[in-house]
């Protein structure tokens, strides 16, 4: 996350620079992107950016960081539709998030966000030594009384869960796939690891 001295400054150039970044990534893979191009489209100094992030990806990460909220007010909208479970979630989930990175005018920022994602941690951060929830695990912690699992377990079978939609959806990009191929490839998926879990681990 951005350097405090970031929010020392007036929110209209702060927006300005969130901006910058969000075409930027939306045009460009993250590996071409250069602090140059950031500081030109900004109009900021060079200084000032490295007075502001500590680096590139601290950048991209506080440029992200409202993309990353406003999926995740969409994930709890769609875990509060009536008589939702825990496959169907991930159905919904998945189908929103590969509508956005086709049709959406930033689906490029989209699909980077997702390879950042999938080559970074998958269902947890860290800080240290020590590991803390992602907010969107703490959105499926209702689901967990259905599983006879433990607290590890469960989170490891979140994970292992999120790893498959992600993987599945880098596919998808990757192969060009249609929406319907999309949905299709991941319902097969899920409908294996639904049959995975035993009456002994589900209600």
């Amino acid at each position: 996350m951005p350097k405090s001295t970031f929010y020392k400054i007036p929110i209209a150039k702060q927006t300005k620079i969130i901006k910058s970044g969000q075409e930027l990534f939306s045009q460009h893979f993250y590996e071409n992107v250069d602090v140059k191009m950031i500081v030109e489209l900004a109009e900021i100094p060079r200084g000032s950016f490295y007075a502001y992030f500590l680096n590139i990806e601290d950048f991209y990460l506080t440029t992200i960081k409202t993309l990353q909220e406003r999926r995740l007010a969409k994930i709890v909208e769609l875990s509060n539709e009536p008589d939702n479970n825990f496959f169907n979630l991930l159905l919904s989930i998945y189908d929103n998030d590969i509508s956005e990175s086709l049709f959406s005018d930033q689906k490029l920022l989209i699909q980077h966000h997702f390879r950042y994602i999938l080559t970074q941690s998958l269902g947890f951060r860290y800080k240290g030594n020590q590991k803390f929830q992602r907010p969107i695990f703490d959105v499926f912690k209702q689901y967990q009384p259905d599983f006879y699992l433990d607290n590890q377990n469960w989170h490891d079978f979140l994970e292992f869960c999120m790893n498959t939609l992600l993987s599945t959806y880098m596919t998808c990009i990757q192969e060009k796939l249609s929406k319907e191929q999309s949905i299709i490839l991941f319902k097969n998926r899920i409908d294996i690891i639904r049959r995975g879990v035993t009456k002994r681990w589900l209600h």
